[in-house]
């Protein structure tokens, strides 16, 4: 007799996970096992200062049009387009700026475990937050 019992979504790679890169305007990060993101969406927030609030520069969605999309680096890879938003609340266009500070909130990423058809385990937390600075000098994921 075998059993296999599921309960909890992909989580963040546990090595280094994720960088806003300035070089290519967009922000990778690395899950444990290979993620959906069909249903994904997400918030940029940025500030200059770091006794600054978070002010929200654009909101992102996955799905054939949208800016957040996995699978071309890897299956475990989420990347999000900064230039792909569905809306912006800055006068110019989002990007990646060296030295400016920013914060993802990542909602709806998920993995679909063929051995429970039908379902899908969502991370833990929702959202998945991430906060860094812009750098062309990121390591590698």
């Amino acid at each position: 007799m075998s059993a296999y019992v599921r309960n909890t979504g992909p989580v963040l790679w546990s090595g280094t996970s994720f960088r806003f890169d300035a070089q290519s305007d967009t922000i990778v990060l690395r899950f444990n096992e290979e993620v959906i993101t069909d249903s994904a969406t997400a918030v940029l927030y940025f500030r200059t200062n770091p006794d600054d609030d978070w002010l929200a520069m654009a909101t992102y969605s996955g799905g054939t049009d949208g800016g957040i999309y996995s699978g071309e680096t890897g299956a475990d890879y989420v990347v999000v387009e900064v230039g792909v938003y569905d809306a912006k609340n800055i006068v110019g266009d989002p990007e990646i700026v060296l030295g400016t500070q920013y914060k993802l909130e990542l909602f709806d990423i998920y993995a679909s475990d063929p051995k429970c058809p039908d379902e899908n385990f969502y991370t833990e937390p929702n959202p998945i937050v991430v906060e860094g600075q812009g750098t062309a000098l990121s390591p590698e994921l």
